[in-house]
């Protein structure tokens, strides 16, 4: 199926109902999520310390505990925004002088350089595209 984001709400039924002894199929048919869902969330809880032997925190603890089990919200940035900032270094890299790459491995190069660049070589020509029309495109 997926990947299937829960709220922090959710996060918080799921851990309490296995806190009270409700098994992870009966939390999962219960909520109508999926096995390995519940499992990876109580999982996750255990990690931060939540576990069935000590008394269940608070609300409101509980929930700052659990927090970080929450998926963003926050997109990727598109790919013409993370190449924005390298756009001179991908232009000398392939420009036309004698010491020009080739596209592929100016990608291999920029992503190497600069880790925070999670875009694929693809998103790479696309972007590329804009900033060196070719005289070979037609129009």
């Amino acid at each position: 199926m997926g990947y299937n984001p829960q709220g922090i709400m959710n996060i918080y039924e799921i851990i309490r109902r296995w806190h009270s002894g409700h098994s992870i199929s009966a939390i999962a048919k219960t909520l109508t999520l999926d096995r390995k869902t519940v499992r990876r969330y109580i999982q996750d809880a255990q990690k931060l310390g939540v576990s069935r032997q000590s008394d269940l925190p608070e609300e409101a603890d509980l929930l700052g505990k659990l927090h970080p089990l929450r998926p963003s919200a926050e997109r990727q940035k598109p790919a013409a925004e993370q190449f924005e900032p390298y756009r001179e270094e991908l232009l000398a890299l392939t420009g036309d002088g004698q010491d020009s790459i080739t596209l592929k491995s100016a990608w291999q190069v920029i992503t190497h350089r600069h880790p925070e660049i999670t875009a694929s070589y693809s998103s790479l020509k696309r972007v590329m595209r804009g900033l060196t029309p070719s005289a070979t495109r037609a129009t």
